[in-house]
């Protein structure tokens, strides 16, 4: 009967060691999994592919004519990103 308690220890001390939520994970990994870092990836890729076809899209006044259109987008965005974690358990849609 000892013998099966020990056992049954043993399977559970295994077990508990080889749960991935609780693994070591180095920095490379830890980066490449956040989403912001997807977003920047992302948005190389994208820049370098317009700036590969296009002839113009890399230029300092083609960059400042589409950042000038898009920023407005990207403090709207980070205005409902801030106010949704303010009010996340607050407000019920």
């Amino acid at each position: 009967m000892s013998t099966t308690v020990l056992n049954t220890t043993a399977v559970a001390e295994q077990s508990a060691g080889a749960d991935e939520r609780i693994s070591h994970r180095g920095p490379m990994r830890r980066w490449l999994i956040s989403p912001e870092i997807g977003a920047l990836i992302g948005t190389v890729l994208v820049w370098t592919f317009f700036w590969g076809v296009g002839r113009t899209f890399g230029e300092a006044d083609t960059t400042l004519n589409w950042l000038d259109v898009a920023a407005p987008y990207g403090i709207m965005a980070t205005a409902v990103a801030l106010s949704h974690d303010a009010f996340d358990g607050v407000l019920m849609l």
